[in-house]
C-alpha cells in the first residue's frame, strides 16, 4: 500500500513538473498611458511544458493602483492551452485621473493545476504639461518705450 502511494505522489510531481506556463509577452497600447486615458494590456501566455493544460487562471491586482478595469474584469480564465502552444489574453483599464506619472508594478498571478505562479508586470503613467500664455497687463505705450507688462504662465496639463 505505501508503495502504491508513493507511486502516485511521485506521478502526480512529475505530472505538475510538465507542466509550465510562461509569461512570453506584457505589451501595452498605447506604451504609456495619461491620466484618464484607456489602455489595453496584451499578455501573452506559453505552455513550455510536456502537456496540455487546462482551467488557467490570470488576475491582476490593482487593489491599490490607480486603475480600474473597463469593459473587462481583472480576472481570466483560459479553458486550455496545447502544449508547445500559446494564448494572448487582453485587459481593458483606464488610469485614474489622480494617477501621477511613475512606472507602477501591477502584481500577476496564474493559476493551474493546484499550482500559483507570482509576477509582476508594469504600467508607465506619463503627462505632458500644457501651457498657455496671457497678457496679463501692459503699461508699454508705443514701441522703443520702457514700461512694465506683466505675463501670466497657466499649466492646463495634470503634471
Amino acid at each position: 500500500m505505501k508503495k502504491l502511494i508513493l507511486l502516485i505522489m511521485f506521478l502526480l510531481v512529475i505530472n505538475l513538473a510538465s507542466a509550465q506556463i510562461a509569461v512570453r509577452e506584457v505589451l501595452s497600447q498605447p506604451e504609456k498611458v495619461e491620466p484618464g486615458q484607456k489602455i489595453t494590456l496584451r499578455i501573452t501566455l506559453d505552455n513550455i511544458g510536456d502537456d496540455d493544460i487546462k482551467n488557467i487562471g490570470i488576475k491582476i491586482d490593482l487593489s491599490n493602483l490607480p486603475f480600474a478595469p473597463v469593459e473587462s474584469a481583472t480576472e481570466k480564465l483560459i479553458d486550455k492551452i496545447e502544449e508547445d502552444d500559446s494564448r494572448t489574453i487582453y485587459f481593458n483599464l483606464i488610469a485614474l485621473p489622480e494617477a501621477e506619472p511613475r512606472i507602477y508594478k501591477v502584481p500577476l498571478k496564474l493559476t493551474y493545476n493546484n499550482l500559483t505562479k507570482d509576477s509582476l508586470i508594469s504600467i508607465s503613467v506619463e503627462s505632458k504639461p500644457k501651457l498657455d500664455l496671457t497678457l496679463e497687463s501692459s503699461e508699454v505705450v508705443k514701441i522703443n518705450d520702457n514700461g512694465k507688462i506683466i505675463v501670466k504662465i497657466i499649466n492646463l496639463g495634470l503634471v
